[in-house]
């Protein structure tokens, strides 16, 4: 029988060593067609200007491809579960395995038919198809991976943890984190230079950067909303989301964080604790099965994490409630 953990390893792990193989076979199969050196990047204008040897761009693909898939892999793995949506967690691996080598297909393919690399050319239209490609297959990995979700014994919080004065179990509190000066200056660096880049090189190069600068946004500020279903966190873009049942929480607290301390500002993960950080100070902590944390950055984040508390115990105690054998 196969197992969720089974699934998801091999979504985490063979599906990205498999696009790692896969692109490896079609660059030896595109080797004879190459001239040799071969153009690896290219300028702005889609000029070459930096070329490598025939007989290396099989290990140069392969190995750029398979360092980001290792150590993208080793992160994933080394990520609480119980914490994070973990569909789209297991197919980060085979996106940038598949964008990697799909991009370096792209570059390569500019240098077939060739007598020389000097005249290859690669235009900006033809990455379209790579990034496609990549978000295909990462969407692919997200349908076939499974949603880990483990509860916890049904057990009351610490008696010193926060407790909410509500006597039903529909109640629900929604805030928003404070607002990230450190995103905000990003945000501003990244459109300034974009603005640069727009009138000093092309619109393509602006536009890139523009698109690689939405997690920025998307870090901006966070809505935090608390309830019997558990903790939603979400950016101002809609994600990342972040969904931790009340199954998966033994009790929560408050706390002080140091963006730094937690390698900076915005989503975060670091050994068992995942963390949304908009500035430093007071914070909400979950914790979960195996001491898994969950931390994100709030203003009195004591109201929500009496309300977390007393849901617990509310649940708590209608499992107490209900007959046996039920």
């Amino acid at each position: 029988m196969v197992t969720t953990e089974t699934r998801r390893g091999a979504i985490v792990i063979v599906l990205p060593v498999l696009v790692v193989i896969v692109t490896g076979a079609i660059v030896w199969f595109m080797l004879a067609s190459l001239p040799d050196p071969v153009a690896i990047h290219f300028s702005p204008d889609g000029s070459p200007d930096q070329f490598l040897s025939r007989g290396l761009a099989l290990p140069w693909i392969v190995g750029c491809q398979g360092l980001v898939t290792a150590l993208l892999i080793a992160a994933v793995r080394g990520t609480p579960t119980a914490m994070v949506g973990t569909r789209l967690q297991a197919a980060v691996p085979t996106f940038s395995a598949a964008l990697v080598g799909s991009v370096s297909l792209a570059i390569l393919s500019t240098n077939i038919g060739q007598d020389d690399a000097v005249s290859a050319i690669l235009p900006p239209s033809s990455l379209v198809l790579p990034v496609t490609i990549a978000l295909a297959l990462g969407a692919v990995a997200v349908a076939l991976a499974p949603r880990i979700a483990v509860p916890v014994p049904v057990a009351r919080p610490p008696a010193g943890a926060p407790r909410s004065n509500v006597v039903e179990s529909v109640a629900v509190w929604q805030g928003v984190t404070p607002s990230s000066l450190a995103m905000q200056v990003a945000l501003l660096v990244v459109v300034t230079t974009a603005v640069l880049l727009w009138f000093l090189i092309g619109g393509i190069p602006a536009l890139l950067l523009l698109l690689a600068g939405l997690p920025v946004l998307a870090s901006l500020r966070y809505s935090v909303t608390v309830g019997p279903g558990g903790l939603v966190v979400r950016g101002s873009l809609g994600w990342p989301r972040v969904h931790v049942p009340l199954t998966e929480i033994t009790h929560a607290g408050v706390g002080h964080v140091a963006p730094m301390s937690l390698y900076g500002w915005g989503w975060r993960a670091r050994r068992r604790t995942i963390s949304i950080v908009t500035r430093f100070g007071a914070a909400l902590v979950l914790t979960g099965r195996d001491e898994a944390k969950f931390v994100v950055t709030l203003d009195r984040p004591e109201v929500p994490a009496g309300l977390v508390n007393t849901l617990i115990d509310l649940r708590a105690d209608a499992s107490r409630d209900e007959p046996a054998g039920e």
